[in-house]
């Protein structure tokens, strides 16, 4: 036992130091060629463009628009000529088809004498007025009741509901056929189903969205000042689905569909309808080449390559300047109003008050009550 503890104890703790100190020269000295040499990993981080090889996909592009029901107008019957409601032939709240006659209105031509002196009666011209749709009737004069040019002699209610909704020029760029029928669902109401006869509204009568009146540029109306302009879509409900206006839904538009198509996605795209360009990379060189190409159909994620580009070609997945450099909350603080200077108004931190047309000491600029300062501070109240 005493050998044990003189001669082995102290033999295997000098062993075990031993071993210690020389993994740890082994750490300090020697590990890192082997470490490189085992897992071939250079640290650090690779800042380069991202790139994205073209293939071959499908793309469904499909216009979602918000609509409305809404009740169908109602169209007037307008009197040609200057005269008067000569007798009514359909009664009021009667239904009519379209080209019924529903009311005569008369024009009178006063009595006169001919060339030879002898007198011509009095006597009337009869005009039949007819129902521009299908509809009630309502009728807006009485019988004898004076009925000048382009006045409204009655008005015919067609009774039936539309599906409205409104589209912008972007969206219509989406549309290279417009489609004779749209999908419709409705909140809360029945099953989606289709609808036929969709109308798109001519330019001409397009609305304009006002934007924010707050001035925000980024609000959802489009804010300071400026506004889209839309143009309405309507469909009509198809007879058998039970609606009522003011029921809200959506309008899809099925815009196209390519199958087995050259498609990338639309941020490697400057451009987004018709013509647009993408950067090539030459694999071997890694140049970057700007290509224009024909576009087609997008559905907002990728889109259709129909000249331009081949199955393989490397590009980058992202164009120069696809990135808005304004976007939203990535910029600096919006800018401060200036205050309106009025007459008696003190520049702060001079205590000079403003008088119309005065030179302000420093500044050289003649303040005229109600324009706004530029720079310049001011108080409400002059200084003591």
């Amino acid at each position: 036992m005493t050998t044990l503890r003189t001669v082995v104890f102290p033999i295997a703790r000098i062993l075990v130091l031993a071993l210690i100190a020389g993994a740890l020269v082994k750490l300090a000295f020697f590990s890192a060629d082997d470490a490189q040499a085992d897992d071939g990993v250079n640290p650090g981080a690779n800042f380069g463009s991202p790139q994205y090889v073209v293939g071959i996909g499908d793309v469904v592009n499909n216009v979602e628009l918000q609509a409305s029901v809404v009740a169908d107008p109602v169209k007037n019957v307008v009197s040609p000529v200057d005269g008067y409601v000569g007798a009514w032939i359909a009664a009021e709240g009667q239904t009519v088809a379209a080209g019924d006659v529903i009311v005569e209105v008369r024009r009178e031509i006063p009595a006169s004498v001919d060339n030879n002196g002898r007198p011509i009666p009095a006597t009337f011209t009869r005009h039949n007025l007819t129902a521009p749709i299908a509809g009630v009737v309502h009728q807006s004069l009485l019988v004898n009741q004076p009925a000048s040019i382009a006045t409204t002699v009655a008005t015919v209610n067609p009774g039936t509901l539309s599906i409205q909704g409104s589209i912008s020029p972007e969206q219509l760029f989406q549309l290279e056929v417009m489609p004779a029928a749209a999908e419709v669902t409705i909140n809360n109401g029945p099953a989606p189903f289709t609808c036929e006869g969709l109308a798109v509204g001519d330019p001409g009568t397009a609305s304009e969205n006002p934007g924010d009146p707050s001035g925000d540029p980024w609000g959802g109306g489009g804010g300071g000042g400026g506004g889209t302009t839309t143009v309405s879509a309507t469909c009509p409900v198809p007879e058998g689905v039970r609606l009522f206006a003011g029921m809200s839904g959506t309008l899809a538009l099925a815009a196209g569909e390519a199958a087995g198509v050259i498609t990338v996605p639309v941020t490697a795209v400057q451009g987004l309808y018709d013509t647009g360009r993408v950067w090539v990379v030459d694999p071997a060189s890694g140049a970057e080449t700007p290509t224009d190409v024909e576009l087609g159909l997008s559905d907002g994620m990728n889109i259709e390559i129909r000249s331009g580009l081949n199955e393989g070609d490397t590009i980058l997945q992202y164009a120069p300047g696809a990135m808005d450099p304004m976007d939203p909350g990535m910029g600096g603080p919006e800018p401060r109003p200036m205050p309106e200077v009025i007459e008696g108004d003190v520049v702060e931190g001079d205590g000079v008050e403003i008088v119309e047309g005065e030179i302000v000491e420093g500044d050289g600029t003649v303040f005229v009550e109600g324009e706004v300062a530029e720079e310049i501070e001011v108080t409400e109240e002059p200084a003591p």
